[in-house]
């Protein structure tokens, strides 16, 4: 697949997502790698669904805008910024009602119409505070 026909693929996946598709997991590989699944899930297509699913529980508005989307090769990379409201439990905390936007990258590698590994980085840390929980870890060096 050429870069651009990457692209559409993950561009599809993210409109999809916010229409609450979730048949749209079918473009991961059944054993996807997902080098920064939640708590508690497991690698592949599934665990990405679970994820997904825990995260639409604690934020069911959750939303995802395309910031950037960048292909090169067999590599689709996303820029994004993600919101919702804290309306459901969230890794033990209850809900809170308060909204959030956090910011955030995936990598995507593709083969053969389907994602076989994925590494996304969000600010966690920010969410937290947005909803009020308090690091026990200090800030400052």
């Amino acid at each position: 697949m050429s870069a651009e026909e990457n692209k559409r693929l993950i561009r599809h996946l993210f409109d999809a997502l916010n229409a609450r598709d979730l048949d749209a997991f079918e473009v991961f590989a059944p054993d996807a790698i997902h080098h920064n699944p939640f708590p508690g899930t497991v690698h592949g297509r599934e665990g990405n669904k679970q994820g997904m699913l825990l995260l639409l529980a604690a934020f069911p508005d959750w939303q995802t805008t395309i910031e950037d989307l960048i292909a090169e090769g067999d590599k689709v990379v996303v820029r994004m910024t993600q919101r919702g409201t804290h309306q459901g439990r969230l890794f033990g905390i209850a809900p809170t009602g308060k909204h959030v936007t956090i910011a955030g990258i995936a990598v995507f590698r593709l083969k053969e119409r389907q994602i076989v590994e994925e590494w996304l980085i969000t600010d966690q840390l920010s969410v937290m505070q947005q909803i009020g929980v308090r690091s026990s870890l200090p800030l400052t060096c």
